[in-house]
């Protein structure tokens, strides 16, 4: 059996990205049916494919970063859990809440002020 190419663990399945195991699965599907994603998806012009993707682009930064913020003020996710959903690190995730809550707060962050 193959390694997931998301986490490493043992995959179940295969997609064309390659060996993805059942985990990974569940966090894809629920990432492309949450409301919060399709509303900053919406808004912000980036691409789901972007949000997840390990662009370091500003407007996706920025977008996911929203994301992020918003999947943590608005559910009961963990950080771990939100870090999955866009494959990255829990700390990540910490650091993307902080700076987007100062961003919002300084009005920096225009184009979520009205989603917000």
């Amino acid at each position: 059996m193959d390694n997931c190419n998301k986490c490493g663990k043992i995959a179940e399945y295969s997609d064309k990205s390659g060996p993805i195991c059942y985990s990974c699965i569940k966090i894809k599907e629920e990432a492309l049916i949450h409301p919060i994603i399709a509303e900053v998806v919406e808004h912000s012009g980036v691409s789901f494919q972007l949000l997840v993707s390990p662009s370091r682009r500003q407007e996706v930064v920025e977008a996911r970063s929203y994301a992020m913020y918003r999947l943590r003020r608005d559910t009961d996710y963990t950080m771990d859990r939100i870090g999955k959903i866009f494959y990255k690190d829990h700390s990540t995730v910490s650091h993307a809440v902080k700076t987007t809550r100062i961003l919002l707060e300084t009005d920096q962050l225009a184009w979520a002020k009205n989603l917000d």
